[in-house]
């Protein structure tokens, strides 16, 4: 057993649909993962390895790849994986280009993309406890939300 794929087969198996949940703002299912439903209405792209899925709350159909770094790109999932393996350590752009063998615009673009992804997908669970995407102003604000008192010389400002 060498440890790769066999013929045929990817390196990157295809996300279960449980992955996916409807991104339509007025659908009733909308950021609800594992909601049942979504399923698979077509397949598209080089080798129909791409699925746009369909929304069966609001009849939406959008692709498996919008809302992550393979939305827009024309690049195949392993060079993007090579290209995010490279900034992470700390890899200037010129270097990740060179290394990954891509335009040197590319990986600004790359890094922009997961970037807001990022932020969103963080943004995501602090939502659901707040109930609110206003940040709080300062530490003696949120210890007031804990329903603590505020240190000595912390001053508590209010919205």
């Amino acid at each position: 057993m060498s440890g790769r794929p066999a013929e045929g087969e990817s390196k990157y198996p295809e996300p279960p649909l449980s992955f996916f949940a409807c991104p339509n703002p007025d659908c009733a299912d909308f950021n609800r993962f594992n909601a049942g439903n979504v399923s698979v209405a077509e397949r598209r792209g080089k080798g129909k390895a791409i699925r746009r899925l369909y929304c069966h709350t609001c009849p939406h159909r959008f692709s498996e790849r919008e809302g992550s770094l393979m939305a827009d790109t024309k690049r195949c999932a392993p060079a993007v994986v090579r290209i995010v393996k490279c900034l992470a350590p700390g890899c200037s752009v010129e270097a990740a280009a060179d290394i990954c063998e891509v335009d040197p615009r590319t990986v600004p673009r790359m890094q922009e993309k997961g970037g807001r992804r990022s932020e969103d997908f963080h943004r995501l669970p602090l939502e659901r406890l707040i109930g609110e995407t206003r940040p709080l102003r300062d530490a003696g604000e949120v210890l007031a939300s804990m329903g603590r008192f505020a240190p000595l010389g912390v001053t508590l400002l209010t919205p």
